[in-house]
């Protein structure tokens, strides 16, 4: 939840596998009395009973002075499946900008139409003032898992960067009705790669680079927004990817964002379901949907003619098809909108097999970025168990330590008693294929 005046707003995390997912209500009350204020639904009210979700699964953020929260908005459902939706869903997939005290839609902008990639907002908006073609100007900048930076007016949602709509490629699953285009950014620069080429497919060794490419040339894959099939379709960046989970950090002195990226692709693949019941998946015969399923990664989606099947791209060995580094930090001034430093984030110890220690190759993140009036930047989330701290100006490490577990989480740092602390909460996760644990620990920064 986030207070703004006397309003306190809090949203919800759903189901999103099935059609008829419950809506992602967004609710104001009372900061005094607990009483309801007011009530946002983002699916149009006469299509509630058609689809749902398209909640805020994510952080809100807010700007205190004009009254504004704003919310990171997921995919309608179903996640990966979009023929029953014929109808226009403008807060999904969106940021939107609400009156706190109202409830009232100010503005809004969707990331991505008719959105079955998964490519829920994963970070609330960071409300900044950057100076812009000589000009400073009060800023929404919303992060995405597709690798891209939308930045906004803070209160008319007017793109600062100019945004094009741009032909992509389109589904031939039965009943499904993709965008023709979707919106991209002409600034600022991307912060992680955003396509795939065959020649870019990397191996450990020859034999399963030659794997990786064999893999590649039989899956579908046109480049950003390639949809779901049938035969198999890769997705780069993958709905874990970019700047999910975790969000990004503003540093007021530089003007620069700070933001990890996960550059995994993933493989997705649709399974005839006719009755559209929850039902269990086909016997697994090694092929994309039985291990998808048995890893714990694939959905049934009820009310859709489909199962959702779906795994990383990976080698026989278990590590990615996709180039190092794996996963990023990156800084972005955000007054010319160019990279200035990105660096790999943590190393690999295991990825099927074990890595020499050495080796910067960036792991799977999950976690964000804190920024310091002392120019330093704090973060964890690496399958290393480190947490760092970096030079905000160069990307230099400065300061690390290990933790009893990988710190999965954003940290948080406080005053206690005139000395200051950076706190983790350190519990691994499965996705990172790090253990799991329960620990929260503190660092206290020097007192000079």
């Amino acid at each position: 939840p986030i207070v703004v005046g006397d309003v306190v707003v809090s949203a919800v995390g759903v189901e999103d596998s099935p059609v008829d997912a419950s809506d992602g209500f967004v609710r104001g009350f009372d900061v005094r009395t607990g009483a309801l204020v007011w009530e946002f639904n983002p699916i149009p009210p006469e299509r509630i009973h058609e689809t749902g979700a398209a909640n805020v699964w994510s952080t809100l953020s807010a700007d205190i002075e004009r009254g504004l929260v704003f919310l990171p908005t997921t995919s309608p459902s179903s996640d990966f499946y979009g023929g029953p939706r014929t109808f226009p869903v403008p807060y999904g997939t969106a940021t939107v900008a609400l009156d706190a005290a109202t409830g009232e839609v100010v503005w809004h902008f969707q990331t991505v139409h008719h959105d079955i990639f998964d490519f829920d907002l994963p970070g609330h908006p960071l409300i900044a003032t950057i100076r812009k073609d000589g000009q400073e100007r009060d800023v929404a900048i919303q992060q995405t898992k597709a690798g891209y930076l939308f930045v906004f007016d803070v209160e008319t949602g007017e793109p600062v960067w100019p945004i094009e709509e741009r032909p992509v490629p389109q589904s031939d699953i039965p009943g499904e009705q993709t965008s023709p285009t979707q919106p991209f950014p002409t600034g600022p620069e991307p912060f992680t790669l955003t396509e795939l080429t065959r020649d870019d497919l990397y191996g450990l060794t020859p034999i399963d680079r030659a794997w990786c490419r064999r893999r590649f040339d039989e899956l579908r894959y046109e480049g950003e927004f390639t949809p779901q099939s049938v035969e198999g379709t890769l997705h780069f960046p993958g709905h874990s990817g970019g700047g999910n989970w975790g969000g990004a950090a503003f540093d007021p002195v530089t003007n620069q964002v700070i933001i990890k990226s996960l550059t995994i692709a993933t493989v997705h693949q649709l399974i005839p379901n006719p009755g559209g019941e929850l039902t269990p998946m086909p016997e697994a015969d090694g092929t994309v949907p039985g291990s998808s399923f048995r890893s714990g990664i694939g959905d049934p989606m009820p009310g859709t003619p489909y199962y959702s099947a779906r795994e990383n791209f990976m080698s026989p060995l278990g590590v990615p098809c996709t180039p190092p580094p794996w996963g990023t930090l990156t800084a972005i001034d955000m007054d010319s909108g160019e990279i200035q430093w990105q660096i790999p984030w943590g190393k690999v110890r295991r990825y099927g097999i074990t890595f020499p220690s050495f080796l910067e190759w960036g792991t799977s993140i999950i976690g964000g970025p804190i920024t310091t009036a002392g120019g330093l930047v704090f973060m964890a989330g690496s399958m290393d168990k480190r947490m760092r701290a970096l030079d905000i100006r160069t990307g230099e490490e400065v300061w690390s330590a290990r933790l009893p577990y990988a710190g999965m989480a954003v940290p948080m740092s406080y005053m206690a008693n005139g000395k200051q602390y950076v706190v983790i909460a350190a519990g691994g996760n499965r996705r990172t294929f790090t253990k799991e644990g329960d620990a929260l620990v503190a660092f206290a920064l020097p007192d000079d």
